[in-house]
Order: structure tokens, then sequence, then C-alpha cells
């Protein structure tokens, strides 16, 4: 079996590759989303898995919606709406605007995102790479190589320590 301390250093260097690019296309706001990520170690018979949960904010705009998948839809007389309840808090976060003026700002961004879908095209100034999608794959892409070395190093570490309790048995069993 993999060492555990191995796995953890597997799994922490891919959430930190996921985590720095999500902050460079500019998604941070108030780091909540970054800290909420989740990873869940499954071992079984002679397979390691790791799986990592994030916000389902945080996957729509990893792969970004489409503008006819906008939950909004303008003078639907509907008393609330998530959507807009969150873009308001998100006005009012990145922003710094009173209720009201955030509430102008969310219906707005709705609006344009009727028409581009999210992210939208404006939204690229908040980003230092110039994307807004794929944080998730250009992280770990990025950083394939330290993650490949860090999986190569924790086989090597289990096939070594295996293949010396083999050994041990042998001699302990004469």
């Amino acid at each position: 079996m993999i060492d555990q301390a191995a796995i953890q250093a597997i799994a922490r260097t891919a959430k930190e590759a996921v985590v720095i690019e999500w902050r460079r296309q500019g998604h941070e706001l108030t780091g909540k989303a970054a800290q909420s990520i989740e990873e869940q170690v499954t071992t079984a018979a002679n397979a390691t898995r790791i799986d990592f949960y994030i916000q389902d904010y945080m996957a729509n705009i990893n792969q970004g919606v489409p503008s006819n998948r906008i939950p909004y839809t303008p003078g639907s007389g509907a008393k609330s709406s998530k959507y807009i309840q969150g873009l308001t808090r998100y006005a009012r976060l990145r922003f710094g605007a009173d209720r009201k003026e955030a509430e102008r700002i969310a219906f707005a961004i709705a609006r344009t995102h009727l028409r581009e879908g999210l992210p939208s095209l404006k939204s690229k100034r908040f980003s230092s790479t110039g994307r807004r999608t794929g944080f998730i794959e250009e992280g770990l892409d990025k950083n394939e190589d330290k993650i490949s070395q860090l999986i190569e190093n924790a086989v090597e570490q289990t096939y070594r320590a295996f293949i010396e309790a083999f050994f041990r048995s042998q001699i302990s069993g004469r």
C-alpha cells in the first residue's frame, strides 16, 4: 500500500496547483472557495484514488456556462432568484457597492451573461493569464511533471517496501 504521507503530498500538490490557477484567472474574492476544496482518498485492493470536491459554482466557472443556460429570465416577476442574490453578493464584495447599487450591478451582469454566457468577454481583465475557464485542467497541466514525479516516487517506495518485506519473510521463514 502507498505511504499515506506520499498520498497527502500528491493531493496537496494537486490542490495547490488548482488554487494557484484559480487565483491567477482572477476568481479569488474571499478565499472561501479555495479553502472549501476537499479531497477524499480511497484505497482498495491494489489502487489508491484521490477525489477532489469543489463548490458547484466553481465547477460552473471552470467549464463556463453558455448563454442559454444562464438561470435568469428578465421580467419573469419572480420574487427572488438565487442567481441574482449571488451576483448581488459578488458585486458588494468585488466593487464595494451598497445594496441598491449591488442589485443594479447584478442585473447588468445577468443581462451580459444572457448575451455572452459565463464568463463574459470583459471579465478577462480580472485574469493575469487571459483565461477565465479551465483553471482545474490548466493548474494540473502546468504541474504535471511535479505531480507525476510524486506519484512515481510513491509507487517506487511501495514497490521497494513490498520487495523488502518479501525477502524478510523468506529469510525469517527458514
